[in-house]
């Protein structure tokens, strides 16, 4: 009944950016951020994490293997974790306060 409605190209986005946000353990109080879009001729999968205050931002970006998407997602979590993301990680779990989500 709702199959006509699913959209291809963008459950494989949801895939690889659920996949990205899942490896660095992301949540709603972690700084951190996934976006599959076309870039040119190709999907491309950016991503970011920051510290708490927002000193700290680690980017990248990775070819989206669409038919792969998770193993892009986790791909590009591992090489931001060896920029600096693991340490901004670390920071979060021994920050005594992480301030809560704000509406914009």
């Amino acid at each position: 009944m709702f199959a006509p409605l699913g959209h291809e190209q963008t459950m494989i986005d949801v895939e690889a950016e659920r996949a990205f946000l899942a490896a660095l353990e992301g949540g709603c109080q972690v700084p951190i951020g996934a976006l599959a879009t076309t870039a040119g001729a190709r999907r491309m999968l950016y991503g970011f994490i920051g510290d708490i205050a927002g000193k700290r931002l680690v980017r990248g970006e990775i070819v989206l293997d669409t038919g792969k998407p998770q193993v892009s997602g986790v791909r590009l979590a591992n090489e931001l974790r060896s920029r600096g993301a693991s340490e901004i990680l670390e920071g979060l779990r021994r920050a005594e306060h992480v301030p809560s989500p704000q509406p914009e």
